[in-house]
């Protein structure tokens, strides 16, 4: 009475997949031996870093139960809180049949009582121990000294270099500039060399900028064709035929857009969701300051909300999220945020990307300084690189 065994082993097989969700539950929500294969895979887990049949035979000393089959496709969540009301009938029930012996003697066991009203715990709230956060950082560790670690390449040298090598997940990176620096290109370029050097799948969330004006600046860098003989037309029979085999390649590339203007916060967080549920790694978003939200009345308060829901899907969803911002014509380092100081308060890292030449020379570059002002994963510094406008290209020493 009042167990679901079906559900308990399809949850304990759900951790050989999805191990870091098994310290969110407790045995309370078990019955019989299941407790005790909880138990001996928590232990594991604690030990390797991971869940496999191996330790789990160690821990059972050789008895792995049949029941437990990788592979299982199970949202945890849903049958903890299944288990969760079940176990709590059990709890009600026993101390019902306690509190009614109780209630038939002339001077009740207060002990018993109290032992009786006071339940254990089922699921915690939120998982307190620091067990899942270690687990992870020595697993990624170990892979990275034995060349197995999967890095998000940003796909640009200088990126990589003073961000630990990646556009690390569960983390927001704002890239803030004034119009006509780059921003949007520092992205385009991302992406491209991201899925075409690594197959690293990436969304942008553009909510200025049509596809086709994207597909245009693409193609711009591939091909080395200034973008406004693209937008005119001006091409050769020759430059035609290298664009449509270029478009081609492009879609064959793991780079996704949305370019719907009016999206709302929540909209763009379900995105996130569906997009990191997908094998997505990183979502690039243009730009802050016109992200539909409910309007509070103080903007800065509203553009801080919106960073911070950015944040938590970040780490919600295990992914890397990176929004483009605005300056303020007379802010310094993280205070020309435009619109919010709280931004670069919730924010991992903050890039701005400075113009050091005022105009473009021979050769079509413009010298472009890129700040770090903030960098939680890696250097803070300067660094100075080239940007060709009409290439839409960065280019480092």
């Amino acid at each position: 009475m009042y167990t679901d065994t079906i559900a308990e082993w399809r949850l304990l097989s759900s951790f050989i997949d999805s191990p870091d969700f098994i310290h969110k539950v407790t045995e309370e929500i078990f019955t019989e031996e299941r407790k005790d294969i909880l138990n001996a895979m928590k232990q594991t887990y604690i030990k390797y870093g991971e869940l496999t049949y191996e330790g789990l035979r160690i821990a059972l000393n050789g008895e792995v139960p049949p029941q437990l089959t990788s592979g299982v496709v199970v949202n945890q969540q849903a049958v903890v809180d299944e288990l969760v009301l079940i176990a709590r009938r059990r709890q009600l029930k026993s101390a019902s049949l306690i509190l009614d012996e109780q209630s038939k003697k002339f001077a009740p066991n207060e002990t018993e009582v109290q032992q009786a009203l006071t339940f254990e715990p089922l699921a915690p709230s939120s998982d307190t121990t620091i067990i899942p956060g270690a687990q992870k950082m020595l697993g990624d560790l170990f892979q990275k000294v034995h060349g197995k670690y999967q890095f998000v390449h940003t796909g640009i040298k200088f990126l990589d270099t003073m961000m630990g090598g990646e556009w690390m997940p569960k983390t927001l990176t704002v890239i803030m500039a004034k119009p006509g620096t780059g921003k949007t290109a520092l992205v385009g370029q991302s992406m491209y060399e991201m899925s075409s050097k690594y197959g690293i799948p990436s969304l942008l969330i553009s909510l200025e900028m049509a596809k086709e004006q994207l597909v245009m600046r693409w193609v711009s860098y591939m091909l080395e064709i200034d973008s406004s003989h693209l937008l005119v037309g001006r091409i050769t029979a020759e430059q035609g035929k290298k664009v449509e085999d270029a478009v081609v390649r492009l879609q064959q590339l793991p780079l996704r857009v949305i370019d719907t203007p009016s999206l709302r916060l929540d909209q763009i967080k379900k995105e996130i969701k569906d997009f990191a549920y997908s094998g997505g790694k990183v979502v690039f978003l243009d730009y802050l300051q016109i992200v539909n939200h409910v309007n509070t009345g103080i903007r800065n308060y509203d553009l801080g909300e919106v960073a911070q829901a950015l944040k938590e899907s970040a780490k919600e969803n295990d992914i890397a999220v990176v929004a483009l911002s605005q300056m303020n014509k007379g802010g310094e380092g993280l205070d020309s945020i435009r619109d919010s100081g709280e931004i670069a308060q919730i924010a991992d890292s903050v890039l701005e990307l400075c113009p050091i030449d005022e105009f473009v020379d021979d050769t079509g570059m413009r010298g472009i300084s890129i700040k770090f002002h903030k960098n939680r994963n890696g250097r803070l510094g300067t660094t100075s690189v080239a940007f060709n406008g009409a290439f839409q290209k960065f280019i480092s020493s």
